[in-house]
């Protein structure tokens, strides 16, 4: 694949930057990074390529027409697993500072989650850091040239097209700035009209009349750095969770096409022949009765659907997939009668597949906290919790009656008082102990939910 260096030393011996970049594009799409993403993308949409592919087979033989009901069944396995992992890392947001989280943006969370998702499906996107907004870019519109001797990202290449007869756009981004293209009507690439190289720390003044440019200067590095999907840095879209996708998929699709097809019955026509048979078949269809000719019979007879050996091999395919992609299977711990041990013994392999995942969140967001000037600040992580929340207040209770904790740690650690709602039952509490009137308002968080008030002890007991 193209470097870095390839494309210096090419612009060197004389060839334009713009027929480079339509030959490294070219080249990218053809990759197995590219097609393997592609694909995955295809499958994160549930759209089985095995099975679009299965019906065009069929209508090519012509075993397909408007009698017949072919079903594409295709299971939402993919993009279930990619959303667990991302949202069980991501869903709360990174844990920072108030000062430094600000610096990142009001939407820096959501543009992370939707990256995280992005990223498992793809194997890899790529995080610009736009001054004060993070824009990600997926593996099928972007790629970068990289060092030989570093592996730093060095140029990065964005491409998109609306429609095949529609222009290609072109996006360069260089350490010293971005630049836009174009093709034009001979499928030529040229620079956007009225445009220059666009620098990314740029102070831009504009009116309803003008637009000026007040200052222009980048940054000393590509403000662009990828986040993968595991230490692997490949899709987990695997060609073994695909193989099991596939199957269940088929299965299903024939499971539901011979419920259909055969409702139940086939018919034994007999002294029928050619075109007299079809005559008959279409008149059970159209009738559901014929008559006697030249005593020709038809006999009825059930058939039985192989449900149950179809349905084993369907549970068996759904839990291998939980299992070799580490995914946390919600029937395992269903039922409020599990307890927390249980619940964490389920999902072990869960964390594990997480933290994977976790290393590359933390090493991407530490990238653009140096970027921005803060290399030392820590990044994490406060994952969703899968508890048991009786189990969980009854041992707050213990600990409040015993001493260990006060009220003000039990509201922090109750699962069922949220973050918004701990201020105004701390408040609560601190007018208790001064001695103050303390009438719980209208709009009470915890209104009706008496259990959760003398299990907290809010309105009594030892501080």
């Amino acid at each position: 694949m193209l470097s870095y260096q390839d494309f210096l030393k090419a612009i060197e011996e004389g060839t334009k930057k713009e027929e480079l970049i339509l030959s490294a594009i070219e080249e990218y799409q053809e990759s197995e990074t590219y097609e393997r993403a592609a694909m995955a993308q295809k499958y994160y949409a549930r759209e089985n390529v095995a099975i679009l592919q299965r019906m065009n087979y069929l209508q090519r033989r012509g075993q397909v027409n408007s009698k017949i009901v072919f079903h594409k069944l295709c299971s939402g396995f993919f993009p279930k697993f990619c959303k667990q992992i991302a949202q069980y890392l991501l869903g709360n947001g990174i844990t920072l500072n108030d000062a430094i989280k600000k610096r990142l943006g009001p939407r820096f969370d959501k543009d992370l989650q939707t990256m995280g998702i992005n990223t498992l499906v793809d194997g890899v996107n790529w995080g610009f850091w736009n001054v004060n907004r993070l824009i990600h870019f997926r593996a099928t519109e972007f790629f970068t040239l990289l060092d030989e001797r570093t592996s730093i990202p060095m140029v990065g290449i964005r491409f998109w097209q609306l429609d095949e007869d529609k222009p290609l756009n072109v996006e360069l981004y260089e350490v010293e700035g971005m630049t836009q293209y174009i093709t034009d009507e001979n499928d030529e690439l040229i620079i956007m009209p009225d445009t220059k190289l666009i620098r990314y720390k740029s102070r831009i003044y504009s009116d309803c009349l003008t637009t000026q440019v007040l200052s222009e200067n980048s940054y000393e590095v590509l403000p662009i750095f990828p986040l993968y999907a595991n230490e692997l840095k490949k899709s987990e879209f695997t060609d073994g969770l695909k193989s099991m996708i596939d199957a269940y998929d088929f299965i299903a699709s024939d499971l539901a096409d011979g419920i259909t097809i055969t409702e139940g019955i086939y018919w034994a026509v007999k002294n029928f022949g050619g075109e007299d048979a079809k005559q008959l078949v279409a008149e059970i269809e159209n009738w559901r009765v014929t008559v006697d000719q030249n005593d020709a019979t038809a006999q009825m007879f059930d058939v039985e659907i192989p449900f149950n050996a179809k349905q084993y091999a369907l549970k068996l395919l759904e839990d291998s997939m939980y299992n070799d992609c580490m995914v946390l299977n919600l029937k395992s711990i269903q039922g409020g009668g599990l307890t927390n041990v249980a619940i964490n013994v389920a999902k072990t392999d869960f964390d594990l597949k997480t933290d994977i995942f976790e290393w590359q969140v933390a090493d991407f967001v530490q990238n653009i906290l140096s970027l921005i000037g803060l290399p030392e600040v820590e990044v994490k992580f406060k994952r969703r919790t899968i508890t048991n929340d009786t189990e969980t207040v009854n041992n707050i209770s213990t600990m409040l009656s015993d001493g260990y904790i006060d009220r003000e740690m039990a509201i922090q650690l109750c699962p069922l008082i949220t973050d918004a709602d701990q201020a105004p039952l701390l408040k609560r509490i601190e007018l208790e102990a001064i001695g103050a009137p303390n009438e719980p308002p209208d709009d009470d968080p915890i209104s009706g939910l008496d259990d959760i008030r003398n299990i907290l002890q809010l309105t009594g007991g030892n501080k």
